[in-house]
């Protein structure tokens, strides 16, 4: 999957379940997007490369408090 900055996210079941309800069908923008430790200090290594993302709340521009990897969510 290709993500970049200004693409719209939604969280997976799993990731809401993880996250909270709150995050279930909540259009989020990525805001920066990492694929290693220089680009992100919470970046795991052993992901392989997928992206670890910032967003915000699409309505709102809130600022997310937590960042997701590429397996948590699905393109918008």
């Amino acid at each position: 999957m290709t993500v970049n900055v200004g693409d719209t996210i939604y969280l997976t079941d799993d990731a809401v379940d993880n996250y909270g309800d709150r995050w279930r069908g909540e259009p989020l923008r990525v805001t920066h997007v990492a694929r290693s430790v220089d680009e992100h200090p919470g970046y795991d290594t052993a992901v392989g490369g997928e992206a670890l993302v910032d967003t915000e709340v699409v309505r709102t521009g809130e600022c997310v408090p937590f960042s997701v990897y590429e397996y948590e969510f699905e393109l918008g």
